[in-house]
């Protein structure tokens, strides 16, 4: 299969939208009514639409073809109406081209002749048109407002008019909406002109007066009309007025905040409300008013950040973060010595009372009490200092103080992608020399170099893990070399050391401990961070059990691997984790049974096992955790793992086995695993004889969960032959008997040869066609049967491929595909998704190479998904579709023997035996074929033998119920309308059940199709249709005048 380049596959998508956008244009121009255009071209840029958006990922793949794209969608725009659909679906484009490629970007493509003007505002003011419409002649008319020139000379009063305009459009909705977004964009232009002073003091003057009075949704129009109208800081007009902006308006919201006056600022006038403090901060700073630069820094911690930071989400924390950063930054240019003041400032805001006195030496130990521990500022500081590394105004001197954090806050917080964030950052701005001065402290560098493989390694959340990779690549990538000379090795391991973990981090495969033990890490890095999760209560099992696992696997690679390791000079130490947690363990953490088991199965406990006392008893009340449960299992077969012969251990695993295992927990979630790993105990330990009496007895009243998980192997052979009878009784769920199938390695006679036990009745099961109020309950059985076979690689002999051969054309899909599969050696997970046509197809083919004697079996099978009465419509109508283009090109010989094959089946023994359900739904399918083939117009192959068909079809009405009659009597109606031997039998036939039928409603079936064979052979015969009349009462005598009538047609 070739793989398709992303390059390219943009390329392909870039033409079609080509494709799509001239085809639409050219139909503009083909003079068809509106609304055809409409039905016609709408579908085309709604397609458009969806194409833009692939590119989402890799907006700079549009450039080649934006000038293209944009110069035909603005022909299709100005051809359709004002409002229109058409005008609404390509405005909707360009307003897709702004967000996958930016407006800044896009707005440079349109076209800029100052002719347009006119036309553009004429659309804009036509009350009809849409959102996205007046988005994208907001944004044109904003390109026209870089022009170089007057804006009197394109139109008389243009600058009053989209004053005018974006004022009415900025205050039409409160939630940032993209059309109030734009609004702002071309209200800044316009006022930044140079030539619009006068209209900017005007505008800033309706603000100042009106803000009080103004609601909150009002308002957010106007402020993000500021922040773009600060952003001009070499403005001199913008300058004069910037004090104006921060007293009158933004003082007056903040004092609002301050002093609680109103509490319901949204958090979206808030965040534009940072951003103008930032711009403003900039415009003081240039003036050298570092009062107002120092007020507006008390405004964003003390008037935003303290009183609302539980509200404050991301967004607002990382525009907090950004502000701020760029304040430094500012200041760094201008005076330093205020930049570190701020950024201390920041620091103490987190309330660490080693921070308080500004150290400059790293400290692993700092205090953080997570009682008062505040999510947003941690989260704001850490993004803050994140955003200084990416500026790289991070003071070098800052950098030990910032690792002491991080080292903190990275194991075990809530906030460790921000940790994760801001180590990236930092490291991408530190020098080689800037790292060569850290690595005098060898501790603090290795600190942070253990810390981000922990947090790669061990963390919970899969998302943080990804997130350390970057960082670790940073952090191996640029300070490699260096990073390899600060460890205490040989100059070969050193390099290994950072070789390895190099390519590891190159791999796409997740990291495993294994793989870090590899690349000459010691297990003893990972072992704090293991034992403190280990050693809480406060963690979901699911964590707890692959920390444990993961913890097992360091030790056992450790003192299996190759004797590489390399050690780093850490400040925490994890030797004594085992005594850790034996003592979680008596203070009532019984998860630490986890990792204790674990360790006795790898032999690496070295606690004895004996001298852990556990309340068996007490696990096993109702009122006891299913996770203790679970735990208590674990640890009794790690014991046995480690001792078969511990006889306690033995009877405390069977007692806590059945409570374990009829629980819906133990084969869901987090548990299964553990509950797997559990159960897999040596076949040499004998199940209790009572343990067993109580799982047969479940079994047999249908626990699925005890057949799914069921000790087979620790069965006697007694024992075994007993559950093996539960296989065959139909008494027993079927569910039930296809899990103990399913399950069972002992299903297979001892010796070289593939031999099912005589317990095991393999073939019958294939047989098994159990109907209940489900359905074909039975069809679990023969997956459950074909399943086995395929994983043991039976032999397929003639008795198993004929069986095959029925149920890989029979209607249930999971069934049909796994004996196909075992038939033609394909995959069952290759067979299965295909469709329906082309899985008959591939069938019909197969079917051509069978042999004579596996014939009958194929349309034995087949009828039910070609013709069965309960299968989708989509099964039946791709099945005969498939069989109607094989009887087509089929030899003569291949149809006769279909049509013979077809009747036998309709066949009955005599006496006529009581028929069970699965030989009535054949019966009734192959009846329902012959009709199909009717209804089709099949061409029958000239031998066969009309009268067959109506033998069996007369034997299987007699005292038939109506559905088997309603098929007969379509079958009749065929034969009597198409001239052969038994043409007029069957009309005789019909009028037959309609005068002797015992139950109204097969009256009325013979009635309807009396009436069919009276209207298909003489339509204009009055006295015959009265006969077929619903209210007519037919005598004997009548019976007989309308056989006679109908014989002489």
């Amino acid at each position: 299969m070739t793989t398709i380049s992303k390059e390219s596959r943009h390329t392909e998508i870039n033409q079609e939208i080509s494709g799509l956008l001239r085809s639409t244009n050219e139909r503009l121009d083909s003079g068809l009514p509106l609304d055809q255009i409409e039905l016609l071209c709408g579908p085309c840029i709604a397609k458009v639409k969806d194409l833009v958006t692939e590119f989402e990922s890799s907006p700079k793949r549009l450039d080649e073809y934006l000038q293209q794209h944009v110069d035909v969608l603005s022909c299709i725009y100005f051809k359709s109406e004002p409002g229109s659909v058409l005008a609404s679906l390509t405005s909707s484009c360009f307003y897709q081209l702004c967000v996958v490629r930016s407006y800044k970007h896009v707005v440079g493509f349109l076209s800029n002749d100052v002719s347009l003007g006119q036309t553009l505002i004429s659309r804009i003011q036509n009350k009809g048109i849409g959102e996205f419409e007046t988005y994208l002649l907001l944004l044109w008319l904003a390109s026209f407002t870089m022009v170089p020139f007057p804006l009197e000379n394109i139109r008389s009063g243009l600058s009053s008019f989209l004053y005018d305009v974006s004022i009415e459009n900025l205050q039409k909705y409160g939630s940032a909406s993209m059309t109030q977004k734009i609004s702002a964009v071309l209200l800044s232009r316009l006022l930044t002109r140079s030539d619009g002073a006068e209209q900017l003091k005007m505008y800033l003057s309706t603000c100042c007066e009106s803000w009080p009075e103004w609601d909150h949704g009002r308002k957010l129009g106007h402020l993000m009309a500021l922040k773009l109208i600060l952003k001009h800081s070499s403005s001199t007009a913008v300058a004069a007025l910037a004090p104006e902006i921060y007293e009158k308006i933004v003082l007056m919201d903040l004092s609002a905040i301050k002093f609680h006056l109103d509490t319901s600022i949204p958090n979206t006038n808030i965040l534009y409300i940072m951003g103008i403090l930032s711009r403003l901060a900039r415009f003081y700073l240039i003036s050298a008013d570092y009062q107002k630069v120092s007020g507006i820094v008390n405004n964003l911690i003390n008037d935003i950040l303290n009183p609302l930071s539980s509200r404050f989400d991301i967004t607002l924390r990382e525009t907090m973060a950004k502000c701020l950063s760029k304040i430094v930054s500012f200041l760094r240019l201008r005076a330093v010595n205020y930049a570190q003041q701020l950024i201390w400032f920041i620091t103490k805001q987190l309330r660490i009372p080693e921070l308080e006195s500004r150290p400059t030496s790293y400290n692993p130990d700092l205090t953080i009490d997570s009682t008062n521990l505040s999510v947003t500022k941690y989260h704001t500081a850490l993004l803050f200092y994140g955003f200084l590394g990416l500026n790289r105004v991070l003071h070098a001197e800052f950098v030990p103080i910032l690792l002491s954090l991080t080292h903190k806050i990275i194991q075990g917080s809530q906030i460790r992608d921000a940790s994760c964030f801001c180590l990236w950052a930092l490291f991408r701005s530190l020098s080689q020399d800037d790292f060569k001065v850290l690595l005098t402290n060898k501790s603090m560098v290795h600190d942070t170099w253990a810390d981000i493989l922990r947090v790669l390694l061990c963390d919970e959340d899969y998302t943080i893990r990804r997130c350390a990779l970057p960082v670790l690549q940073e952090f191996i990538g640029r300070f490699g070399p260096l990073l390899a000379s600060s460890v205490e090795s040989s100059e070969q391991q050193r390099r290994l050391l950072v070789e390895r973990t190099t390519l590891l981090l190159d791999s796409d495969k997740a990291l495993t401990g294994t793989d870090l033990v590899k690349c000459g890490y010691s297990a003893s890095l990972m072992v704090p961070t293991l034992v403190d999760v280990l050693s809480s209560k406060e963690v979901s099992f699911g964590y707890y059990y692959r920390c444990s696992s993961l913890l097992v696997e360091l030790i056992e690679a450790e003192s299996n691997g190759d004797g590489f390791t390399v050690g780093l000079d850490v400040s925490q130490d994890g030797s004594e984790y085992q005594a850790v947690l034996y003592e979680s363990l008596q203070a009532g953490n019984l998860l630490c049974l986890l990792p204790l088991g674990g360790l006795l199965r790898s032999r690496k406990l070295d606690i004895q096992p004996f001298s852990l006392r556990l309340d068996t008893n007490s696990v096993l009340s109702h009122h006891s955790e299913f996770g203790h449960k679970v735990c208590h299992l674990y640890w009794y077969s790690s014991r046995l793992a480690a001792d078969e012969g511990d006889i306690e251990a033995q009877e405390a695993f069977w007692a806590l086995l059945v409570p374990v295992i009829t629980n819906e927990s133990s084969l869901k979630g987090d548990f299964k695993p553990v509950v797997l790993t559990s159960t897999d105990i040596s076949s040499s330990i004998p199940i209790l004889g009572e343990v067993f009496e109580d799982i047969r007895k479940r079994v047999k009243l249908g626990s699925v969960l005890i057949a799914r998980q069921l000790p087979w192997k620790n069965l006697n052979e007694p024992q075994l032959q007993q559950m093996m009878l539960l296989v065959s009784d139909k008494t027993v769920d079927a569910e039930t008997r296809a899990a103990l199938i399913e399950n069972n390695p002992r299903l297979t006679a001892n010796g070289t040869t593939f031999t099912y036990k005589p317990e095991f009745p393999f073939l019958d099961l294939l047989d098994d066609y159990t109907l209940t109020n489900k359905g074909d309950v039975g069809s679990q059985i023969r997956f459950a049967c074909l399943r086995h076979f395929q994983d043991h690689q039976g032999p397929i002999d003639d008795s198993v491929k004929y069986k095959l051969v029925r149920l890989a054309a029979e209607s249930m899909d999971s069934v049909r595909s796994m004996a196909f599969s075992l038939l033609t050696g394909e995959t069952y997970e290759s067979v299965r998704p295909i469709t329906y046509e082309e899985y008959f197809h591939k069938l019909f083919t197969f079917y051509g190479n069978l042999p004579e004697q596996h014939r009958p079996a194929f349309w034995e099978g087949v009828v039910h998904s070609v013709a069965g009465l309960k299968v989708s419509k989509a099964l039946a109508n791709s099945a005969f579709r498939q069989l109607l283009i094989w009887y087509d090109s089929a030899l003569d010989s291949d149809r006769q023997e279909m049509i013979s094959i077809l009747l036998r089946q309709l066949k009955l023994a005599k006496p006529f035996p009581q028929l069970d359900q699965r030989t009535q739904k054949t019966l009734l399918a192959t009846l329902n074929l012959f009709v199909k083939l009717f209804d089709a117009s099949l061409a029958f192959p000239d031998q066969w033998n009309p009268n067959a068909l109506f033998v069996r079809a007369y034997n299987l009405q007699l005292n038939a119920p109506a559905m088997r009659t309603a098929l007969v009597l379509q079958i009749f109606h065929y034969l009597s309308v198409l001239p052969s031997e038994v043409t007029s039998k069957a009309r005789q036939r019909v009028c037959q059940i309609y005068l002797q039928a015992k139950t109204p409603q097969i009256r009325r079936l013979a009635q309807e199709t009396l009436f069919e064979i009276v209207n298909d052979l003489a339509p204009s015969n009055k006295t015959l249709l009265d006969f077929t009349e619903p209210s007519y009462k037919l005598t004997p005598k009548d019976c007989k005048v309308l056989e006679t009538q109908l014989m002489c047609i």
